[in-house]
């Protein structure tokens, strides 16, 4: 990954469900008496099918900059009556038409969400061992991310800087004087205070402090970058104590993992100079020396893909892709002991994260994930308690 590669933070809250579990309406009341003494205890063996008893709530949430695209065509979901879920969207982050001073040249799209389905179970029989959550799911996905062709070195985004600070401390810090002066892509900022009063010639004693920094560089970095995941995992909830247990295992392809990649085809420039000086009271660091530095990078592309098996390639290519269509099948496990006297919910996490980001004058990045439509999605088969 380039120096700023960035992976998306993965979080998905699983707040609110349990509002709809206690609150009022038909599926309140469904819940109640699935849950209810009165209704059909479960035997030592049982399976269930859909349509199930529950609550879903889904999330979906879609995102672009500059001139990205983003769009779902079919949202975040899951139902209960056919134990179907999915979601199919893309992302294009593409340069802009026209750009000036770098405005137009940088473009993002991302996507992010799922669903938690709560599910109630029937009364477990006191010699139930297991629960067993069968799953499948079925998706293509496609990243891409590319410089464009025509863009060999980074001729983009630049920044510049140049900070130059002086400090002065003297009468054993009773008095002090700051100069400051600074700039950031050719904008300045200047600030002093006190600076007529500093005693000339300042001397450095044991009653003095004195701080002196000076650097300024040159960094221009382009990349396209594109990035793709998806899991499924649970939870089983005694809504009788209020306890929550994690799955005991997940066969669903690895560990709950469908997929996990990104790739990225950067280039770098990034050069400057520095100079670090500080008296305190008799003691000095750094010196007056000025020391510099190149980070220069020629063109670079890295594809990692994580899950089912880490692969990696760095080139220099100017264009790199990855395409998957893959099922899986497999089962979420909760091992007891149960209690009979209790009340049981599966909570049925599903998430998936995308995100593309380009600054190339003339390059793009763009990810399509289809786990809803055309043979491809989620199915919570069955749950059997046994």
């Amino acid at each position: 990954m380039g120096e700023n590669g960035k992976r998306l933070g993965r979080t998905y809250s699983r707040r609110g469900w349990l509002a709809y579990l206690t609150g009022g309406g038909a599926i309140a009341v469904a819940l109640i008496m699935a849950l209810s003494p009165a209704a059909t205890a479960a035997s030592a063996s049982v399976v269930l099918h859909p349509a199930y008893h529950g609550v879903v709530a889904p999330s979906n949430s879609l995102s672009q900059s500059g001139c990205g695209k983003v769009s779902s065509s079919k949202k975040w979901h899951f139902s209960l009556h056919t134990g179907l879920g999915g979601e199919a969207g893309k992302g294009l982050a593409a340069s802009c038409a026209k750009s000036l001073a770098g405005v137009g040249q940088t473009s993002s799209a991302s996507s992010g969400g799922g669903f938690e389905a709560a599910i109630a179970l029937p009364r477990i029989a006191h010699s139930a061992t297991a629960i067993n959550a069968s799953i499948e799911a079925k998706w293509t996905t496609t990243l891409s991310a590319t410089d464009g062709g025509r863009s060999p070195a980074c001729n983009g985004v630049t920044y510049t800087y140049n900070d130059n600070i002086t400090e002065w401390e003297w009468n054993s810090f009773s008095n002090y004087a700051i100069q400051e002066n600074d700039s950031s892509n050719g904008i300045w900022y200047n600030y002093s205070y006190n600076v007529a009063s500093v005693p000339s010639p300042f001397n450095l004693n044991n009653t003095t402090f004195y701080y002196h920094d000076i650097s300024s560089g040159t960094d221009s970095y382009c990349e396209a970058y594109a990035s793709g995941f998806a899991e499924i995992y649970g939870y089983l909830m005694d809504t009788t104590t209020g306890s929550e247990v994690y799955q005991s295992s997940n066969t669903v392809g690895l560990n709950g993992e469908m997929f996990d990649v990104f790739m990225e085809v950067y280039n770098q420039t990034d050069f400057g100079c520095s100079q670090y000086y500080e008296w305190d009271q008799g003691h000095s660091y750094g010196s007056n020396a000025t020391t510099c530095y190149s980070y220069n990078t020629t063109l670079t592309s890295e594809l990692y893909n994580y899950v089912p098996t880490f692969t990696s390639s760095i080139g220099s290519n100017n264009s790199i892709s990855w395409t998957n269509s893959s099922t899986v099948s497999g089962s979420i496990v909760f091992n007891g002991p149960f209690s009979s006297h209790n009340h049981y919910v599966l909570l049925l996490n599903v998430y998936g994260d995308f995100y593309a980001e380009n600054t190339w004058q003339h390059g793009s990045a763009s990810y399509n994930f289809n786990m809803a439509t055309l043979g491809n999605g989620m199915k919570l088969s069955s749950i059997t308690i046994a």
